[in-house]
């Protein structure tokens, strides 16, 4: 358990850094992950809709997330990256890599299990990127906040309020 959760941190935070960075990382989590599921081990069933290890791996893998991953690397690296440099261009790219959150979010549908540890992760981090000035307009990413993270939108929906910064630029 703990090897799988060490490749998929390593494979997480090398995504940040290149585009599809973790590929190695991931395999290694895929392969633990499939030792696992022969093995019978709770928490590795490889059962549409569940939310397990081997859920995590198979849609971090999955083709149909390369958006996802393209979304944290633009987070991160074209984002949190450059925010000393030039703190409304790092704003702006982080907002886009959130509202491509969207998309995948209406591709999979509901109950999509990265994105939902995404949010869950990062909710804090992303009412503390906003709340300061410069002020970026934050309507369109509200919205699409609360769409895909409904568990965190009260925390967003009153932080949001309780500032000017959402006022259209």
């Amino acid at each position: 358990v703990l090897a799988f959760h060490v490749y998929m941190i390593l494979g997480m935070d090398a995504d940040t850094f290149a585009p599809n960075g973790g590929d190695s990382y991931y395999q290694k989590a895929l392969d633990i992950a499939t030792q696992a599921q022969q093995g019978g081990f709770s928490g590795w069933e490889a059962e549409r809709n569940k939310q397990n290890r081997y859920a995590l791996i198979d849609q971090i893998l999955s083709p149909s997330q390369k958006k996802y991953r393209q979304a944290m690397y633009q987070y991160h690296r074209l984002g949190l990256d450059i925010f000393h440099k030039d703190i409304l261009k790092a704003k702006e790219s982080i907002k886009a890599s959130l509202i491509s959150f969207e998309n995948i979010f209406k591709k999979r549908m509901s109950n999509l299990f990265l994105i939902r540890i995404f949010a869950n992760a990062k909710a804090d981090e992303i009412v503390n990127i906003f709340s300061d000035k410069p002020k970026v307009d934050t309507e369109q990413l509200k919205t699409i906040l609360n769409k895909i993270s409904p568990n965190n939108s009260s925390k967003l929906v009153i932080h949001f309020n309780n500032y000017t910064f959402l006022s259209s630029v």
